[in-house]
This record gives structure tokens, C-alpha cells and sequence, in this order.
């Protein structure tokens, strides 16, 4: 689990790295992994970012 949370996390950098004109498709990238990788985090982290 932490190899993929790693993984996924290298792969939204060099996303939002690449394109860092559009930031709406990385940032919904994170959001992405976010919730597939923490179902149950996604209050807290509504909770937070909200």
C-alpha cells in the first residue's frame, strides 16, 4: 500500500510538474489517488482542505 501511495504520489508531481499551466488535471489527479487510496480519510481531509 505505501509502495503504491509513493508511486502514485512521484507520478501527480511530475504531472503537475510538467504541466504547470494547467494545475485543475493534477490537482484532480491527487484527488484521485486520494480517494481511492483513503475512502475513509475523505471527510477528515474535506474537513481540512474545506
Amino acid at each position: 500500500m505505501e509502495k503504491l501511495m509513493d508511486h502514485y504520489g512521484n507520478v501527480a508531481s511530475e504531472r503537475f510538474l510538467r504541466t504547470p499551466g494547467s494545475k485543475v488535471p493534477a490537482s484532480r489527479l491527487v484527488a484521485a489517488s486520494a480517494l481511492e487510496h483513503g475512502k475513509l480519510r475523505l471527510p477528515s481531509s474535506k474537513q481540512r482542505r474545506g
